[in-house]
């Protein structure tokens, strides 16, 4: 299973905000440029999450973006709900008129399953666990 870019572009962009540590809006630029994700694509992004109620986009010379929700309370799994709906692993999971088998597909509840199990477990992972990962990981050791 292939998770889409767009998924772990916003994941990488919230872990951004979070580690951020104020209320200050973070220009597109400054997120694009150190999480390496295409400003224009990064904008679409930053519009689901903020119709997800996520962060706060503002326009302008002082504008940007930031988390508008405790990063404790982002799961992942709403990252997913924001930008990209399904992880299905096949079409026929979510759209079972696109197969023309699906009527009598014995593994269409197995994948069906393996999405829900998966969904299940990026539920309990939150923004913030994925940050302080990321914080011990870039921790600098000085002599």
């Amino acid at each position: 299973m292939i998770i889409p870019i767009k998924i772990d572009y916003g994941v990488r962009t919230l872990i951004h905000l979070a580690l951020s540590d104020n209320d200050d809006f973070i220009s597109t630029q400054d997120i694009s440029s150190s999480q390496h994700v295409p400003a224009p694509f990064l904008l679409r992004i930053c519009a689901d999450l903020h119709k997800a109620g996520i962060i706060e986009s503002k326009r302008g010379p002082s504008g940007g973006h930031k988390l508008i929700k405790d990063p404790e309370f982002i799961s992942v799994k709403d990252v997913i709900n924001a930008v990209e709906y399904s992880l299905a692993p096949f079409d026929c999971v979510d759209l079972p008129e696109s197969c023309i088998l699906s009527h009598d597909c014995s593994q269409k509840d197995l994948w069906s399953e393996v999405e829900n199990l998966l969904l299940k477990h990026l539920s309990s992972v939150s923004i913030a666990d994925l940050s302080k990962k990321k914080n011990k990981k870039t921790v600098k050791l000085s002599f």
